[in-house]
This record gives structure tokens, C-alpha cells and sequence, in this order.
């Protein structure tokens, strides 16, 4: 039987924002602001992507800390980053990174990785998404997939979504792709890779879950001797292993102490050889990943110090996907390029995390680790402009980099700060009636200072407890 669909036709937008994470929320206010009509596309019902379904509560890479300093931190990302931050923090709704002790910190696993981290409460911050969205005047459509692309002379003229209205064609001037998969790039034509050398071996992805009833001084007093905590809980785990009550490939115990301070992210386990662009595969690891959950803890109720009476509070709804497809642009971003502080003339941001990708076999192992970084790691523009398609940026852990480059990228500030100067650069090269090659960095590069992201150096911000 042949089906025939009916496309209906949405009034035009400016700018189109697909994917509402966090890089989509700053990309689709950005270009609000600057007096564009934007409509944000997502295909589920809450804003924040990873960071709020996903329950990854802390917001990794916006500041970083120098001991040789004098204990000051210095801002990597500012912007909508930094004013999203303040306003969780007011509303008593995150951990001011200020305030944390950095050599006993309970919200992260790795003295200097995710010390620096913004912790928050998950359903406050799904509120301040939205109205941080609706204050700037973005329309936002919920339960709504791409399906497809109208392109015309590498130029997109409309992006047709799929929802419980039907299949409908929206005209748009330009388009944003924060999908964190290049979903967008790749229907217009732009190529793209995954893993190393395209061998689409990626990183291990995690169903995370809220724990609470813990007993955090046990936590503490346990790891007081290497309060660093490099190898916590390692071993334990190694022996519930010898024992044969260890069934799972990771050998690190990753929790974080949440805004309530008996409530634990547990961000432990690893789901190894998942292609995250697979929707098969994507919904086995999320029934696995459930179903894992519950059986650690009950190991952790059993054997982990603070954990014996833990309460599962929440498993997150969806998979936490580290590393899927990166477009290929004219420019790509790669370690030699870092390792060398190598300078660029289209810096839009920074990032300040640190080598964080887990190696596709082994899931608590860093390939990178130990290897030069510099402090701070600067951002181009160039990153996010994909080949063979004129008005369509990539913003996120989709970009132009190579593989290894992704770990420090690929975290929540540096993406926000990405997705900021998207929309940014959107407004402008509609303004200026250019495409994304031809646009006058700087000019996005004095937008964004205006509007207080950090382009050309951090900015000290305050000293560390």
C-alpha cells in the first residue's frame, strides 16, 4: 500500500537551532539577543540535553584553578556560561566553584579535573533553560526530530521536523547544528568521521543515577589519606573483581557530592563498544544501563564506606554519549596544534578542563594522560565551520578536531561558549548577507567580548578556599 505524508509549511525563522543541550540553549538565546527570529528544536521535553536528562549535574571546563597563583581561579568561559552560573548559584541551586576546598573536594574525582566544576540542582536548572530561552524570546519546539534537509546550492532553505503535528517544512535563513552527532551537517552533505582515523571506535558511554541518604563524612574519613582521590574506591573494586562480584570493565568509582550534601552523582559505570548514532544500540546500553544501576548499588550499599544506606533517587532518562561523529572542516583542530600553544586569530573561547576521553576498550583508561596541555585551550572559529554547506555551523563535540582534542572540548562550558558565538555569528552573517567562511571574525570576536565572553585572556575571578 503506498502512504503518501502531508508537509505542511511553518512561517520562516531566521535562525534554526537544532538540538536544545546546553550548547543549543546558548547558541538559540545568543541569536535572540541579537534581534534574530529563533526557533530552538528538541526531541525530547526538558532543555540541557546530558546535563539535565542525562543527570551529569556539574557543569565542567568554565574556570580553572592556579595554585601557583596564590589559590586564584580564572574564568575560561564567561558569557551566557558564567550568567546561567550566577543565576543557579543565587537561587541557592549550585555550589559556588569559589567555595569549594580544593584539596578536599567532594564534587569531583580527581583533584584538579573537576574541582572547578559547577554542581547544581537538576530541576532547578531545567527552569532557568527555559526561562532563560523565553526572556531572550526564543520559541522553543519540544518533541520534534529532524528528518531531513532542503538544501539548495550547499545552502539549507528549510529543515523539516517530525512531531505529534505532523511533517512540516520551516524556512529558515541559517542553521545551527547542536546535535552533538553533526545530524544536521551530515543530511547537508558535509563529511564527517568517527573515531580514531574514522575507525568508529568512540568512547564508552554512561547511565548515570542520583543516590541520597549518604553518609558523606564516611566517604570523607575514608579517603582523608589520598584525599586526591585519583584511584578512588580502586580498591575495593578490585577485590569485589577477585571475588568474582565485579562484573563490569571499570575499575574507578566516579561519584560526586550533589547541591544536598547526602546526595551522590554516580557517574561510574562504562558501556564499551556502543555506536551512539545507532538507535538500536543506544536503546540496549539504556536498558542495560538501568538494569546495571540497581546491581551497583547494591554493591555499593554492601561494601563502598558511606553507602549503606543510600536511596536511589533518580536513573537518568536518557544515555550520556561522549563521543559520536565530528565534521571535517577546511580547519582542524589537533594536539600538535595545543601541545605547541600554537596561536590563532579566531578565537571564540576557551576551555579549561583537562585530557578526558576515555580510551573505546578500556573505560578508566586515558590515552592521554600526562601528555603536555596547556592551561587553557583556546577555541577557533574555524572548528565549527563544516565543508560543502554555506549557512550551517556546528557547535559542540561535533567540531573540527581531532579525536584526542574532543576530551577538553567536548564538556559543557567550552560547548556553551561555542554555542554562544554560533548564534552570534548566525546574527552577523545574516546582517552582513555573507556565508560562514566569508564572516568577519572580528567582529563575532567583539560581539562576544560585549556581551562578556572570554576571547582574549582569562580573567582572574577570586581566590580558592
Amino acid at each position: 500500500m503506498k502512504m503518501e505524508f502531508e508537509v505542511l509549511t511553518a512561517p520562516s525563522y531566521d535562525i534554526i537551532v537544532a538540538g536544545g543541550g546546553m550548547t543549543g540553549v546558548a547558541a538559540a538565546v545568543a541569536a535572540a539577543r541579537n534581534g534574530k527570529k529563533t526557533l530552538l528544536i528538541e526531541r525530547s521535553g526538558v532543555l540541557g540535553g546530558v546535563a539535565t536528562a542525562g543527570l551529569c549535574n556539574i557543569l565542567l571546563g568554565g574556570r580553572k584553578y592556579y595554585p601557583a597563583m596564590g589559590k586564584h581561579k580564572v574564568r575560561a568561559a564567561g558569557g551566557i556560561f558564567e550568567e546561567l552560573s550566577q543565576r543557579l548559584i543565587d537561587r541557592g541551586a549550585a555550589v559556588d566553584p569559589d567555595e569549594i576546598n580544593q584539596y578536599r573536594n567532594p564534587h569531583g574525582w580527581s583533584h584538579g579535573c573537576c574541582a572547578d566544576g559547577l554542581v547544581f540542582a537538576n530541576d532547578v536548572m531545567k527552569v532557568e533553560l527555559d526561562m532563560l530561552c523565553r526572556e531572550a524570546g526564543v520559541e522553543i519546539l519540544f518533541f520534534t526530530n529532524v528528518i531531513s534537509l532542503d538544501c539548495q546550492k550547499q545552502t539549507v532553505r528549510q529543515v523539516i521536523v517530525h512531531n505529534k503535528s505532523g511533517i512540516t517544512a520551516i524556512p529558515a535563513k541559517f542553521v545551527i547544528d547542536c546535535t552533538g552527532d553533526a545530524d544536521l551537517a551530515v543530511m547537508a552533505g558535509a563529511p564527517s568521521v568517527m573515531g580514531n582515523n574514522n575507525d568508529r571506535r568512540t568512547a564508552p558511554v554512561t547511565v548515570l543515577m542520583l543516590v541520597d541518604h549518604v553518609e558523606a563524612d564516611q566517604i570523607f574519613a575514608y579517603l582523608e589519606p589520598d584525599w586526591q582521590g585519583r584511584f578512588r574506591f580502586r580498591q575495593i573494586i578490585r577485590d569485589l573483581r577477585d571475588r568474582g562480584l565485579w562484573p563490569w570493565a571499570c575499575e574507578i568509582f566516579i561519584s560526586m557530592q550533589n547541591v544536598e550534601s547526602d546526595c551522590f552523582l554516580i557517574n561510574t559505570l562504562r558501556q564499551t563498544n556502543i555506536d551512539g548514532t545507532d538507535v538500536r544500540q543506544l536503546s540496549t546500553a539504556m536498558i542495560d544501563g538501568r538494569a546495571d544501576s540497581l546491581k551497583l548499588l547494591q554493591l555499593m550499599r554492601q561494601y563502598f564506606p558511606g553507602f549503606a544506606n543510600a536511596r536511589l533517587r533518580q536513573i537518568s532518562d536518557t544515555v550520556g554519549v561522549r563521543e559520536t561523529r565530528r565534521i571535517v572542516g577546511d580547519f582542524v583542530l589537533t594536539v600538535k596544534d595545543i601541545g605547541e600553544e600554537r596561536h590563532f586569530d579566531d578565537v571564540i573561547g576557551f576551555s579549561g578542563y583537562a585530557w578526558d576521553l576515555p580510551d573505546p576498550e578500556r573505560p578508566s583508561h586515558q590515552p592521554m594522560e600526562g601528555k603536555k596541555l596547556v592551561d587553557l585551550i583556546p577555541i577557533p572559529y574555524r572548528v565549527m565551520v563544516p565543508q560543502k554547506v554555506n549557512n550551517l555551523l556546528v557547535a559542540g563535540r561535533s567540531i573540527s578536531v581531532q579525536r584526542d582534542v574532543l576530551g577538553p572540548l567536548r564538556v559543557m562550558a567550552p560547548c556553551m561558549v561555542m554555542g554562544q558565538a554560533a548564534g552570534t555569528a548566525a546574527a552577523i552573517a545574516i546582517d552582513k548577507n555573507c556565508d560562514s567562511r566569508s564572516l568577519p571574525v572580528s567582529l563575532l570576536q567583539d560581539q562576544l567580548r560585549a556581551a562578556g565572553q572570554v576571547v582574549d585572556r582569562p580573567h582572574t575571578i577570586g581566590k580558592g578556599v
